[in-house]
């Protein structure tokens, strides 16, 4: 057995590699053969870096390899050595795709071939694509001690042209000739294996295989048997087998062309692989299809890469009707730039109601004469007329052929129905949604210059000098006043307008639950009922409105709108494609127009694929699975698809890295995954090859490569385009925006876009302080100038299991150790980018309070360097200008180069969450930002989809300060990683192990986590309450609210609105009621309601009372009471233990009582057996009585065997969450050891905050710890006359920590900041309770927005928290003081007391302590501020003496 174990490096290394070098030989020996070397460096920015030990010992270091994919060291750079060495060596098979490069070597003299022999081994197995290692050493040093580190393992290649043959006269060349080159070639090491078809022979040397794995096989294949398997093949089935050097079977592969096609393309989404067959080439989504030129012969007889021609004009989308289009916005909105690019884009007729009355004046038509004389006589133009004149222009034969644009009209409501009267339909109706106060900003920041008649913008285009300043006017129309008049108007119409544009004109409102009669008698009374059902007329779709954020840069939104209209003209040609399939066909008619329906093409399409029924390989030769490959193809030769199916629940095998992964298709119940590998793929690394895009080399290929992305094509085009401006920036010098083409053969399979507009200096440094990315990468090791930001990623699917090979050869043609990806807002990331890119969490940064500006909270970007900057009158951005903040949000994804060798291990169990609550999200979260794990199945089931965060409906719910914020969520991008379910639970079978949903579709999982909180329980223990009454509503959930403010515009004057319920809810329902103009006298608000605080309460009653709400407190709900409409009329209450009932008078009630567990779910698991107890019982590890489901949140309780629990209510949802994903990753990790059931009861000790507006304008926030116990109470402020208006209330229990914040005032104040104070030790926060007692907090919102304060609040400040911690622990004046607190512990001193000790013992700001005790805190938390000096800038940090020490 070996005395070597490998691992990878880790920056701990450092001290055990100096003490190896030192015994081989001195620093100054390895300094001669590699340079000058720095072992974190190497560690960090190297391709990979192992390091060998003793098995006895891990600090016994043995030896030490580091790896890159390009040769260093060379004066002349790597890419001249490369093109010398291929010169030299082009027939020794080393090439970018299959070699590295040593860049430091080390072994300890006595383990040397050992040592170096178990490194390199382990290379070739974790790089299996690594055929060659190559060592290059000055001549002068080839010969030292400890350069011949595992010599015996590497061959020393001839001299470079020594023959004389292509030798350069170049001083590059004259140094080339003084290299040693060796080479190590993985064949010596891990020879590839032979294949053959199987024999019946080879089952002896199988069986041992097959026992070892059996279980795993099983679990992957189902049962077989193996003799069988092998004596029935047939032209069918097949059985090839690997056989080792003593030609023995190792390994068995079997397959067959004999696949269920049908049930993979109903399962999953196909379209990039031609669903698996042979589709007619004009139906071919294969971005190959073309004219085969050549093919490769391979080894014995395979079938190689077909490499094709470029694309033929034949090939090119045939577009069967011109698109006809609709573009508006305000003034000054962009719209007259996006005209002029939509032109040249689609090539369509600009149209404009002006262009066209002059045009037909001008022509003297008839109706041109008739709107002639309306003008002349200073009349308005009528609709009639208008309409006339557009439907002319538009059966001109130009509209016809190449379609058209009517730029800003129709402009009223009137001319809307008009145009959809005359017949006139658009594809597509695009707005530009600009805030009105941009619009002001653009208008009244605009200027002419009377001499040359040229627009200049004050801010956005400012004159270029101060005389041409000088002379600068506004236009009488570009004042505020007259712009807001023109706004309003504009709103007014265009409100009116979209109705007939984005799908309302198809649906009919129906009011109230009754029959048809019932309805029109309601309506002829003129009632009007609450509850608003919409149903869908399918016969006249008008659903073509798309509104697009022109708060942007130019490009920005012309990509947008871009997507917009080829969504829009995507869904008319699946109309019309469908329409043509279903009608007639006339022989010899067009594909394109007239195409089979799918299902009819792939029923009678042959079969183009096989698949690998049973593989099993022994472990020692699992890095060669895929020599298995090109034989199986062979067996296959018509087949292009190599197919295979593993369980959800496997872990990802060896053979598996060389398959793309399918997406399921929603709803698909298909209990395996599915991997596709496409021969081309297989073969593709010997002719893939990474360079700079050139236009005249490529550009006839983009429309191809990017035809079938949508709307994400046109991104593409436009960051290519934007890179044009620096094509003739070298790479080496550092271009702001380069792209790149990625090619097999001659084909064209990739595009990638890779800028550096947001990797400078300041911009890395916003990026560190608003993200977590110093976990990963090591700043200090990555220049700047070394990082880039990819803007554009598009490649062949076929090909995406070459996506870290792509990024390999980018980072090193551009020079780059650190690639980003940046999403905003609704952006879809790349599967491709999402897969191999580690996401970044966002950091909780502290919420500034107004007027604070917080460092590095805005991004401030400069636009990319050789971009057009913006100068059209209409436009006041610069281009592509996207400033992110914390509250709006970014999702961020990077990649380093040490990070290519180590993919992410992907997780393909199938876990369902039920709900979106804070705990659901949290769950998420955590198991999506798993750097090393790549989620791929994970299912939200939510009947109103993925909160967008935060979500109050406009304050008629309390806000959950714990549920990540918007701009939290846009961090999060859960969208581009979950399948959302829109839909409930009603039915759990936990023997099928699947949920069964409210629209009927069935979710099958590995592992379901129940997530759904708890709803108002009115319905179950009202009457009345759950029989479907108009007017009735329950305050549960996001739906809820928005159902209450929608009903509330159709509530008729006098009309009463009851608010039922002691809860939060109640009151931010009434406070909302208030607001949306309900008077006061009109609310009855029923139940009491506490605050945490009696003078909380009485403020809040005496605000209701004064707005004259009648507040009925100490009554409960008996029975809704309707009419013969099936209308709300009143409520039934009685006083709790009085029988006396009392009728109270409304027209609607609002349930917001207490909550219980959501009825559909609590029927699903009932139903199913699950243990409920008034909560959902959970184990420790908040697991149920099935294995397989996990509960967490509101809805769940311990077992009652667990004693003295608190209510799981009172915990933080977020941690909850991330404590179940915590739970679940032990059963679903691949790398984890087991699952475990925790011993103990978990400590959550998160706060838990809420807040809300209150009625009489007041605002509450409360922020508690799980339990909260007998307290001493610090209240400042108040809310009444004479006061500052602010009521605040901190709690600190009898040990100091601070376990409660309550907060009422008019001013909303930053709830989540407290969050980060409630827990803490009083003495963390400025030695709180002593300024309190010394009079020195006067108001406790103003005492913690301090400049202090920041570096508590900051995400980071437990750390040094943790970190102080550990260090008193071994201080003499800490050990004083907690030895005195332990003997009064031992004396039986109360809580309270033993804090009084210890305050007395510390002092204020600490000035009790023993000076070196003391000296020790604030060194520590200096240096805090020091590392994070860029958001906590307020500190003046005292400068760096010599040696270290501060001052």
């Amino acid at each position: 057995m070996s005395s070597v174990v490998v691992r990878r490096s880790e920056i701990d290394d450092q001290k055990g590699l100096t003490a190896l070098i030192s015994k081989c030989g001195g620093p100054s020996a390895f300094r001669k053969r590699f340079g000058s070397y720095n072992f974190a460096q190497l560690i960090e920015s190297s391709y990979i870096s192992i390091t060998s030990f003793h098995k006895d010992s891990r600090k016994r270091l043995l030896g030490y390899l580091v790896l890159n994919d390009t040769p260093t060291h060379f004066k002349h750079g790597s890419e001249e050595f490369l093109r010398l060495f291929n010169a030299a060596y082009d027939d020794c098979g080393a090439r970018g795709s299959n070699t590295l490069w040593v860049d430091f070597i080390v072994a300890d003299s006595e383990y040397s071939q050992e040592a170096v022999e178990s490194m390199l081994v382990t290379i070739y197995n974790t790089l299996p694509e690594v055929d060659y290692v190559l060592l290059n050493l000055p001549k002068s040093a080839a010969g030292d001690k400890g350069a011949s580190a595992g010599s015996d393992l590497f061959v020393e290649l001839p001299v470079a042209f020594e023959d004389g043959e292509g030798v350069e006269d170049s001083e590059a060349a004259e140094d080339f000739q003084n290299i040693t080159i060796m080479m190590s070639y993985r064949e010596r090491l891990i020879p590839t294996l032979a294949v053959r078809a199987a024999c019946v022979e080879d089952h002896d040397d199988l069986v041992p295989i097959f026992d070892e794995q059996s279980e795993v096989l099983s679990e992957n294949y189902g049962s077989f048997f193996l003799a069988e398997m092998i004596a029935a093949q047939d032209g069918n089935n097949k059985a090839l087998v690997a056989v080792n050097q003593e030609d023995r079977a190792c390994g068995l592969m079997a397959i067959s062309d004999d696949v269920e096609l049908n049930v993979l393309q109903s399962c999953f989404h196909l379209e990039a692989f031609d669903y698996l067959v042979k589709l007619p080439e004009d139906e071919s989504y294969d971005v190959l299809v073309g004219q085969e030129e050549e093919k490769e012969e391979l080894g014995d007889g395979l079938k190689g890469l077909d490499l094709v021609d470029e694309p033929s004009a034949e090939d090119a989308v045939v577009v069967v009707e011109a698109p006809k289009l609709i573009i508006a916005g305000a003034p000054a909105s962009g719209k007259g730039t996006q005209c002029e690019m939509l032109i040249e884009k689609y090539g369509v007729v600009h149209l404009s109601t002006g262009d066209m009355l002059r045009a037909a004046v001008a022509a003297e038509t008839e109706v041109g004469l008739q709107a002639k004389e309306l003008m002349e006589s200073g009349q308005l133009v009528s609709d009639d007329l208008i309409i006339k004149v557009v439907t002319d222009r538009l059966a001109e034969p130009d509209c016809v052929a190449k379609g058209w644009m009517l730029d800003g009209f129709p402009r009223t409501r009137a001319q809307a129905d008009a145009l959809a009267a005359a017949g006139i339909v658009a594809d597509a109706f695009v707005l530009l949604d600009v805030p009105d106060d941009d619009i002001v900003a653009r208008v009244t920041g605009r200027r002419l210059d009377p001499e040359t008649g040229k627009i200049y913008h004050m801010t956005f285009n400012p004159p270029e000098n101060d005389e041409v300043a000088a002379r600068l006017i506004q236009r009488a129309d570009d004042t505020e006043e007259k712009c807001r008049v023109r706004l309003a108007t504009y709103q007014k119409n265009i409100k009116d307008i979209s109705v007939c544009y984005d799908g309302s004109a198809d649906k009919e409102v129906k009011f109230g639950e009754g029959n048809d009669e019932e309805k029109k008698e309601g309506e002829e009374g003129g009632g009007e009922g609450l509850t608003i059902d919409i149903e869908e007329n399918e016969e006249q779709p008008t659903d073509i409105l798309k509104k697009v954020n022109g708060a942007r840069g130019k490009m920005e939104v012309f990509a947008d709108v871009v997507g917009a209209i080829d969504e829009k003209l995507a869904v008319r040609a699946a109309k019309m494609e469908k329409k043509a399939s279903e009608s007639s066909k006339a022989p010899g008619s067009s594909v394109v127009s007239s195409k089979a329906d799918l299902a009819d093409t792939l029923a009678t399409a042959e079969s183009n694929a096989f698949s690998v029924t049973l593989f099993c390989l022994d472990n020692y030769f699992e890095s060669r699975s895929s020599d298995f490959l090109p034989h199986a193809f062979n067996s296959f030769k018509d087949r292009d698809y190599c197919i295979l199916t593993v369980p959800s629940s496997a872990s990802e095998s060896p053979l598996l890295k060389n398959f793309v992964p399918v997406t399921a298709k929603s709803g698909s119940t298909f209990s395996h995954c599915l991997y596709v590998l496409h021969k081309d793929a297989l073969f593709a690394k010997d002719f893939m090859k990474v360079e700079r895009y050139a236009e005249d080399k490529f550009g006839g290929s983009i429309p191809r490569l990017i035809k079938s992305m949508g709307s994400g094509g046109s991104k593409v085009r436009e960051d290519i385009e934007r890179s044009k401006a620096e094509n003739d920036v070298t790479l080496e010098e550092n271009p702001t925006i380069a792209s790149f083409a990625v090619t097999v053969g001659k084909v064209l399979i990739g595009v990638v876009v890779v800028h550096r507009k947001t990797t400078n200096v300041e911009d890395v440094n916003w990026l560190r302080g608003n993200f977590h990315t110093e976990d990963f990468i090591a700043y200090d090791r990555h220049r700047a100038r070394n990082q880039g930001t990819i803007s554009s990623f598009a490649v062949n699917p076929v090909y995406w299991g070459y996506a870290r090979y792509i990024m390999k050869e980018i980072m090193r043609l551009f020079d780059k150790t650190v690639i980003y990806y940046e999403s905003r807002p609704k952006e879809a990331i790349p599967a491709i980018v999402i897969n191999q890119f580690v996401p970044v969490r966002p950091r909780h940064r502290a919420l500034p309070f107004k007027g604070q500006d917080l460092a590095l909270w805005k991004r401030h970007v400069k636009a990319v360097e050789g971009g057009e900057e913006e100068s059209k009158e209409e436009e006041g951005k610069e281009e592509d200008k996207w400033e992110p903040t914390p509250e709006s949000g970014m999702a961020l994804q990077f990649i380093t180069k040490r990070l290519l060798t180590e993919p992410k291990i992907a997780c393909n169990s199938k876990i369902v969450v039920v709900g979106a609550s804070c705990t659901g999200i949290s769950f998420i979260e955590t198991l999506l930002f798993t750097p090393y794990l790549n989620f791929t199945n994970i299912a939200l089931v939510c009947p109103y989809g993925l909160p967008e965060g935060g979500d109050t409906v406009n304050g008629v719910l309390p806000k959950d300060e714990d549920f990540p914020s918007k701009g939290r969520m846009v961090g999060l991008a859960l969208a581009n990683k979950i399948r959302v379910a829109g839909a409930e639970m009603v039915e759990l079978d936990r023997d099928a192990k699947a949920i069964v949903l409210s629209d009927d579709s069935v979710l099958p999982y590995d592992v379901l986590v129940l997530a759904s909180g708890r709803a108002d329980a009115s319905k179950k223990k009202v009457a009345g309450a759950g029989s479907g009454l108009d007017g009735c509503f329950f305050l549960s959930d996001v739906r809820g609210a928005e159902e209450v403010q929608g009903a509330l515009k159709h509530l008729q004057a006098g009309e009463k609105v009851v608010v039922y319920g002691g809860s939060l809810e109640s009151l931010t329902c009434v406070g909302a009621l208030l607001r949306e103009g309900i008077r006061g006298k009109d609310i009855v608000l029923v139940n009491g309601f506490a605050l945490g605080d009696a003078g909380m309460d009485d403020a809040v009653v005496g605000a209701m009372e004064a707005e004259g709400i009648n507040v009925r407190a100490g009554l409960k709900a008996v029975e809704v009471l309707g009419d013969s409409d099936q209308c709300v009329v009143g409520l039934k209450v009685a006083a709790e233990g009085d029988e006396a009932e009392e009728d109270i008078e409304c027209r609607m009630i609002v349930f917001a009582g207490k909550h219980d567990c959501n009825p559909e779910v609590f029927k699903a698991v009932n139903g199913s057996g699950l243990v409920y107890d008034g909560r959902l019982v959970v184990s420790k590890g908040m697991k149920t009585v099935d294995e397989h489901i996990y509960a967490g949140g509101t809805m769940t309780k311990y077992s009652r065997t667990i004693k003295r629990q608190l209510k799981h209510e009172r915990f933080c949802s977020k941690e909850t969450g991330a404590y179940i994903a915590e739970c679940v990753l032990t059963k679903v990790d691949p790398l984890s050891p087991g699952e475990v059931e925790p011993e103990e009861v978990p400590r959550f000790s998160a706060p838990r905050s809420v807040s809300g507006w209150m009625p009489g304008g007041f605002f509450y926030a409360r922020v508690s710890l799980p339990a909260v116990g007998d307290c001493t109470t610090m209240i400042t402020g108040g809310v009444g006359e004479g006061t500052c208006g602010r009521y605040s209330i901190l709690r600190c229990d009898p040990r100091g920590v601070v376990c409660e914040f309550i907060y009422l005032g008019k001013e909303e104040i930053e709830v989540s900041n407290y969050n980060k104070i409630v827990g803490l030790q009083e003495a963390y926060l400025n030695s709180a309770v002593a300024n309190y007692e010394r009079g020195n907090v006067e108001d406790w919102v103003d005492f913690f927005r301090e400049d202090w304060s920041t570096a508590i609040m900051h995400d980071r400040f437990p750390l040094l928290h943790a970190s102080i911690r550990h260090l008193l622990g071994n201080d003499e004046g800490a050990f004083d003081v907690s030895d005195m607190i332990v003997r009064g512990v031992e004396e039986g001193k109360d809580d309270e007391t033993l804090n009084t000790t210890r305050r007395n013992m510390v002092g204020p700001g600490g000035n009790m302590l023993m000076p070196s005790t003391k000296k020790l805190i604030e060194a520590n938390a200096i240096e805090f501020l020091r590392k994070n000096k860029a958001v906590l800038n307020r500190y003046l940090l005292p400068e760096r003496q010599a040696g270290g020490k501060t001052e």
